[in-house]
């Protein structure tokens, strides 16, 4: 959550959400118009359940992310 704090106070973030999982890739830095960069990764989310009677269940979720860096 330190992250998250020190990232909301350098960028005035009035939302925050965290999510935890693995990278999938390796995270691509691209440039943009106006000197703006972007840095854009993917994360999986793993999570699993059993229902009654059954099976477990496994469920895998990819959250594409993009992170916008104002150039100064």
């Amino acid at each position: 959550m330190d992250l998250i704090n020190r990232i909301s106070k350098q960028i005035k973030i009035k939302n925050a959400m965290e999510l935890t999982g693995r990278l999938t890739a390796h995270a691509k830095v691209s440039e943009v118009k106006g000197g703006k960069k972007v840095v854009n990764f993917s994360i999986a989310i793993n999570d699993s359940y059993k229902p009654k009677d059954r099976e477990r269940v496994e469920l895998t979720t990819y959250v594409e992310c993009a992170y916008w860096i104002n150039a100064t």
